[in-house]
C-alpha cells in the first residue's frame, strides 16, 4: 500500500512499507521507489506517494521453431508476448527463457520435420509459447508445426499447410500447394509466405527502444526487430529470406538468431536450429529490482534475461 500524498509522514510509515532494521536511517532507502534519491540529500517529503510495489512492463518471447531439410520449410518465430504486472519489494520471480528447436531427422529422409523449440515463461505472469518447426522430407506433403508463430508447410512434391499460430502471439507459416516448395515461417506480426517466394513472417519492432537500450534483437537500420520467422526452399527461384526479427535463411545462413525467438531457415541437408528467446523486463525510474543483466536508459530501469533466472522487485 503506497504512502500518503499529505500530511505528516514519519520514519515508522516508510519502515512500515519498506521493510529495515532499527534504528531507522533514511539513508537505508535511497532508491527504494521511483522518485527517492539514489545519493545524497534525502527527506520525509522525498517519500509521499511512494510504495515498496513497483510496476513492471514485459516483453517475453519463447524459442523459435527448427527449420527442416529436403526441400525444408522454415521454423515458426517463438511467440511474443507482452503485458505488465506488480511486485512487491524483496518478492521473486522465476524466469524460464526457452531454447531454439533443432532439425528432426527421419529414417530414409521421409519426414524431416523442425522440432519445436521450447516455451518462455515469467512465473504466474505469463507464457510465451514454443515456435512450431517447418516440414520437411522426401515424396509427399507435409504441414508444419503449429505454435506461438507455426512453421512452414512443405511439398515434396504435394501440398503441405503451415502451422497456426496464436493468438495474441504471432502468426501462421506458409502454405504450398501441389509444388517442390517449402514455405516461409510465420512471424509475431506476419504470415509466412508460400509459392515462389516463400519467405519468413517479418517480426515485431514494437519494442525496438527496449531493444536499443539492452542491445538486443536484430538491428536492421537502427530498428530492433523480434521473433521473425525462417525462410523456406524454391526450386526453380531464389530461396526463402528470415523475416525481420532473427529469422534464419534458407541455406548456409538458416539459424534464427539467439536472443529473438527467431525461426529457423530450411536447409538442403543440415540441422538448423531456431533460435533461443528472451525476456526483457522495465520499469520507471532507478534500479530496484535485482536479476539478469540491468541497464538504465529513458528514465527506464531494464532487467534483460538471455538464460533462465530470477527477477526479485
Amino acid at each position: 500500500m503506497a504512502l500518503q500524498t499529505s500530511g505528516a509522514i514519519s520514519l515508522a510509515n516508510i519502515q512500515t512499507e519498506f521493510g529495515g532494521s532499527n534504528p531507522i536511517s533514511l539513508s537505508e532507502y535511497y532508491s527504494a521507489a521511483a522518485g527517492i534519491p539514489a545519493s545524497g540529500a534525502i527527506s520525509l517529503g522525498d517519500f509521499y506517494g511512494a510504495s515498496a510495489a513497483i510496476t513492471v512492463e514485459y516483453m517475453l518471447i519463447a524459442g523459435g521453431g527448427g527449420g527442416a531439410f529436403y526441400g525444408g520449410a522454415g521454423g515458426g518465430a517463438g511467440g511474443l508476448l507482452s503485458g505488465s504486472f506488480t511486485i512487491t519489494s524483496g518478492v521473486s520471480k522465476a524466469i524460464t527463457i526457452g531454447a531454439g528447436g533443432t532439425s528432426f531427422v527421419a529414417a530414409n529422409n521421409s519426414n524431416n520435420h523442425g522440432a519445436y523449440g521450447t516455451n518462455s515463461v515469467i512465473a504466474g505472469v505469463g507464457t510465451a509459447i514454443r515456435g512450431g518447426g517447418g516440414a520437411g522430407g522426401l515424396n509427399s506433403g507435409r504441414n508444419g508445426n503449429p505454435g506461438g508463430s507455426g512453421g512452414g508447410g512443405q511439398g515434396h512434391p504435394g501440398t503441405g499447410s503451415g502451422g497456426a499460430g496464436t493468438a495474441g502471439q504471432g502468426f501462421r507459416g506458409g502454405n504450398v500447394v501441389n509444388d517442390y516448395h517449402g514455405g516461409g515461417g510465420g512471424g509475431a506480426t506476419q504470415v509466412g509466405a508460400g509459392g515462389n517466394n516463400p519467405n519468413g513472417g517479418n517480426g515485431s519492432s514494437a519494442f525496438s527502444a527496449w531493444g536499443a537500450a539492452t542491445s538486443s534483437g536484430e538491428n536492421i537500420g537502427g530498428t530492433r526487430w523480434f521473433a521473425g520467422g525462417g525462410g523456406g526452399y524454391n526450386r526453380s527461384a531464389t530461396h526463402g529470406v528470415g523475416g525481420n526479427g532473427g529469422g534464419g535463411d534458407y541455406g548456409s545462413n538458416s539459424n534464427g538468431i539467439n536472443g529473438t525467438g527467431g525461426g529457423a531457415g530450411g536447409d538442403g541437408g543440415n540441422t538448423k536450429s531456431g533460435g533461443n528467446g528472451i525476456c526483457l523486463l522495465r520499469y520507471a525510474g532507478s534500479q530496484v529490482g535485482s536479476g539478469g543483466t540491468v541497464y538504465a536508459s529513458g528514465g527506464y530501469t531494464y532487467h534483460k534475461f538471455t538464460s533462465s533466472g530470477t527477477f526479485t522487485g
